[in-house]
């Protein structure tokens, strides 16, 4: 399960995160997944979490705490698949909307 972070403090850093997300760590458990985004996306970060259940917990205590003096916005993330699905259809209907104006 993915969650979205946004609205990053420039100076926030995958340590900080680490450090913020380490309580949802299960000892015995797969590690939690950071991902920091970079140049366009900066501000942004991704999170993977082993479960849902571990997931929804760490939603609820860090959604909004600040960190670093700005507020964390935190959004559960799209399943790849589902994304994936979602672009496939949506390039499907672009192109039929192309041929349709195009042949009219």
């Amino acid at each position: 399960m993915v969650l979205y972070l946004k609205n990053l403090s420039p100076r926030v850093t995958e340590r900080d995160l680490v450090s913020l997300f380490a309580r949802f760590q299960e000892k015995k458990g797969p590690p939690i997944q950071f991902r920091m985004m970079t140049g366009r996306m900066r501000g942004q970060a991704f999170i993977t979490f082993p479960n849902k259940e571990i997931a929804w917990q760490a939603f609820h205590l860090i959604n909004g705490y600040k960190l670093h003096g700005k507020i964390l916005v935190i959004e559960f993330g799209k399943n790849k698949k589902h994304s994936d699905l979602h672009a496939a259809s949506l390039r499907s209907s672009a192109t039929e909307n192309t041929t349709k104006t195009s042949g009219s």
